[in-house]
């Protein structure tokens, strides 16, 4: 993106032996845009140093005579931020937004610190404090300044609002983003955080043909974008289960970014999307076994109730829905997915689902969130086509084209990690010494822990065992 040196950027040029600071600098930019396009958290942090080392030798080498252009200062804090993003350091991140320098002579970096720090904790689920950053930003702005920056707050106000569920809110800042015009200096790819919003908001409208559209232009502009590349990958995967391909999106999350480091964040993510393929292919164990990994079930709730009402656990659905929607952090997003989860919970009794549906209608019409209503099971759905009036107006006609067929539930089987690595060894080994043996426990432990999975999954020995694991999905 930073594609040559700027001479506004350092004005100073009698100091020729080093070469001109912003020269200097923006060197340094390609070097951290380079390894951060290759995913390569160790290398972005590397060239991030390297360029704090020379530019600070500037100083040094001049003596008190000279110092650099308090741009050059803000160019470092950018590579700096864009080192924590890639890192998943969101909280050093956002620390750096709070960088002030010389807003008279380069406001366009501290504008874009502070919106690029909302945006560091929007990732790191600070919704609340993502909004409030951004506010604060906004009212900073004020006045006339760099052109650029109104166009790049507003993008990344869109997309913090679109994580959030509100997505009236996200239309109109990426509405006004696209008309105040583009990121002319080059340093956010501002096309490309452009377009993830407006495929995350054609996922949650089941706007199909827009979806598209968004994808075409993101193809060309978000795949490489540092902050975002992981939530285009994720608008990808939603895109091919949507259209009822799952094991399509299971092989886009597993190599559609190619030579990238997942970041706790983005893992998180594409982990929840996963959670989602699998669950519209029916395989309910191997999406629980991913939940219960590093305690994802807790940190998506709806992806932990969807499980459970999938493999007809309702009551299980019905608890998760009703503990977490109303409580304090949860984004109307979530809120949305949790009643209309927890109205399908209670499709088997009459009146109260038919209260619950109402409740979520009121969530879902006001922002026209339809995407929770495309993971419902089937007969749950055409329940609801069946009688519109719960649907939120329109919802019918896209529900209609979405071709996700959501399976029959399929039961549950809740085993131990331990539980989980014996099955594994079990499905290798053909006795329990081998199994013991490669585990490095007694034999007696792992009988002791078979004989608990035979009884879960309700056999009496191995070949049944294996074969029943396999019919669930467990390996």
């Amino acid at each position: 993106p930073l594609t040559a040196p700027d001479a506004a950027l350092d004005p100073l040029s009698e100091v020729p032996p080093l070469g001109r600071s912003g020269s200097i600098a923006l060197r340094h930019a390609h070097a951290v845009v380079a390894a951060t396009g290759r995913g390569d958290a160790r290398a972005v942090r590397t060239a991030v140093i390297r360029a704090e080392r020379e530019l600070a030798s500037l100083v040094t080498a001049t003596g008190s005579t000279w110092r650099p252009s308090p741009a050059i200062a803000h160019v470092v804090a950018h590579l700096q931020q864009t080192a924590a993003l890639d890192d998943s350091r969101p909280e050093h991140a956002a620390e750096l937004a709070t960088f002030e320098g010389d807003g008279a002579t380069d406001p366009y970096f501290t504008h874009l610190a502070r919106a690029r720090g909302a945006l560091a904790r929007a990732l790191a689920g600070d919704l609340p404090g993502a909004t409030a950053a951004l506010a604060d930003a906004r009212v900073r702005l004020g006045g006339p300044a760099e052109p650029d920056v109104g166009a790049v707050l507003d993008a990344f106000e869109a997309l913090v609002h679109v994580r959030s569920g509100r997505l009236v809110a996200s239309e109109a800042a990426l509405a006004r983003s696209r008309e105040s015009g583009r990121d002319r200096r080059g340093v956010t790819i501002l096309r490309g955080l452009q377009a993830v919003v407006g495929a995350q908001l054609a996922l949650a409208r089941l706007d199909l043909d827009t979806l598209d559209e968004e994808l075409a232009v993101g193809h060309r502009h978000a795949a490489d974008e540092d902050a975002a590349w992981f939530l285009f990958l994720e608008a990808r995967a939603l895109r091919e289960t949507l259209h009822g391909n799952p094991a399509k999106a299971l092989a886009l999350l597993a190599d559609g970014a190619p030579g990238r480091t997942r970041s706790t964040l983005a893992r998180r993510v594409l982990e929840r999307c996963t959670v989602d393929a699998l669950c519209a292919l029916g395989e309910i164990n191997r999406a629980q076994a991913i939940l219960d990994r590093h305690d994802l079930g807790r940190l998506h709730p709806v992806a932990q109730a969807r499980v459970h009402l999938l493999a007809g656990e309702h009551e299980a659905a019905e608890t998760i829905a009703s503990r977490v929607a109303w409580r304090p952090g949860s984004n109307l997003g979530q809120r949305t997915s949790l009643n209309v989860i927890r109205a399908a919970a209670l499709a088997d009794r009459d009146g109260d689902a038919v209260t619950a549906w109402r409740r979520a209608l009121v969530l879902a019409a006001g922002e026209q969130n339809l995407l929770p209503y495309a993971f419902l099971p089937g007969k749950v759905r055409d329940r609801l086509l069946a009688e519109p009036e719960l649907l939120p107006p329109g919802a019918g006609e896209r529900l209609a084209r979405v071709s996700l067929d959501v399976p029959e539930p399929v039961p549950l089987v809740l085993l131990t990690p331990r539980e989980r690595v014996v099955l594994e060894h079990l499905v290798v080994h053909d006795t329990l010494p081998a199994v013991a043996a490669a585990l490095t426990v007694s034999v007696n432990t792992v009988k002791k822990q078979t004989l608990r999975i035979y009884a879960k999954l309700g056999v009496n020995e191995r070949r049944a065992a294996l074969r029943r694991a396999r019919e669930l999905g467990l390996v």
